[in-house]
């Protein structure tokens, strides 16, 4: 049941609006990128401290428990090096937010073109793209935070348990 009725939201809910295939593409694509430029050496400071938290276990600098368990299982898959592997992680964050972010800016605009450029200007972003390709946390809580927009704008739109 629909609290208040907002003509933007309406609009960004429309059923006749298929984002998914922006956000697929968007994602693929920053995902080809990240994993094309990947690092596959340990790095320094807190990436190299991801990259061996992903061996070893125990707590980073700034705890973190979930992304090193996350890290933990990712050391187990049997391709690359260990910190290719443990880089491996934040690239998939990392197009998970461009998907996400394709995905509102097509709901958005009502156009997958803008949506898909946009999106693919973020991911190759410096900032992105270095947080994307490095083990460590930014790029999860960016896909996080991503999540969460569309999960509040879902819920603005139409609040339910």
């Amino acid at each position: 049941m629909r609290v208040f009725q907002d003509a933007a939201l309406e609009r960004f809910w429309s059923d006749r609006l298929r984002a998914w295939p922006s956000a697929l593409i968007a994602g693929a694509a920053a995902l080809l990128l990240y994993v094309a430029t990947l690092g596959s050496h340990v790095y320094t400071a807190d990436v190299a401290e991801f990259q061996t938290l992903a061996r070893s276990g125990g707590i980073s600098h700034a705890g973190y428990p979930a992304y090193v368990l996350l890290q933990q299982a990712f050391a187990k898959i049997p391709l690359g090096t260990l910190p290719w592997r443990a880089n491996l992680l934040s690239t998939l964050f990392g197009a998970a937010t461009v998907a996400l972010l394709a995905y509102v800016g097509h709901r958005w605009t009502g156009r997958a073109a803008p949506a898909i450029v946009a999106a693919l200007a973020f991911a190759a972003s410096v900032t992105m793209w270095n947080e994307s390709t490095l083990a460590g946390v930014h790029a999860p809580t960016l896909a996080v935070g991503a999540a969460l927009l569309v999960l509040a704008l879902r819920y603005l739109w139409e609040p339910s348990l």
